[in-house]
């Protein structure tokens, strides 16, 4: 009986002294480091130039710890956005749905720099800014349920951002990381269009079974453009090399 009561007290005495440790541990990476991770959030625009006011932003990330506070970081994601709109319309005797899905995909590459502040053993919050070149393009794609006629057009896009951002990392184990960040962000962006009064650089359409398609030459289109402001909370999961 003694011999199971010493047992049992050096076995809680080891699973102490375990937790003890790991509660006394400091889970955060030493410098110099690199982590990834990829990161997804909605990025809601307070401008005009979007398609839609909902972005679904999807990126991965590395950054670089050159010392304990400072890393910098190189960001490459893709934004893309889907607005479906559906109307009634009349010929004759029938009526018809007439569907426009209007949609736009961009690319983004962007540098960034993170200063990080002191936190807790598993915490580190920060702050930063990224800067970055967005590319990608416009569509419309309209249709109905009467036939088959369709409409398919897209102009090319282009763009550069800034942002500025805070954001923490949460270490739930020594190498693996969960976090959240939030950013505003200011986006110039340039869309090309036709000269002449037509909307689409290149487009496709059916009417009556009959298909059509053509493309305006460099010469023959300009660019429209416009200043975004948004905003992107994501969730972030990474790991530390």
């Amino acid at each position: 009986m003694r011999k199971i009561l010493a047992a049992a007290v050096c076995l809680a005495f080891a699973i102490s002294a375990n937790a003890q440790d790991r509660e006394n541990k400091d889970y955060k990476l030493i410098a110099p480091a690199i982590t990834a991770e990829t990161q997804w959030g909605p990025q809601v625009s307070f401008g005009n130039v979007n398609v839609n006011a909902l972005v679904s932003d999807l990126s991965f990330k590395m950054r670089y710890f050159a010392t304990q506070n400072f890393a910098i970081r190189l960001k490459i994601g893709i934004a893309s956005n889907d607005a479906k709109t559906e109307a009634s319309q009349t010929t004759g005797t029938q009526t018809f749905q007439v569907y426009q899905r209007a949609s736009t995909l961009s690319a983004l590459i962007g540098l960034g720099a993170e200063y990080h502040f002191k936190g807790t053993k598993r915490l580190s919050p920060y702050v930063g800014l990224d800067a970055g070149i967005t590319f990608g393009n416009q569509r419309i794609h309209q249709w109905n349920s009467l036939d088959q006629d369709y409409f398919k057009g897209k102009n090319p896009r282009i763009g550069c951002k800034i942002a500025v951002f805070t954001g923490a990392d949460i270490y739930l184990l020594e190498n693996f990381y969960v976090g959240l960040e939030i950013g505003i962000a200011y986006e110039y962006i340039k869309t090309y269009v036709p000269t002449g009064g037509a909307a689409w650089v290149s487009w496709e359409q059916s009417i009556g079974g009959v298909s059509t398609a053509g493309k305006a030459s460099k010469h023959d289109y300009t660019s429209n453009s416009g200043f975004d402001f948004g905003m992107t909370p994501a969730l972030r999961i990474g790991w530390k090399f």
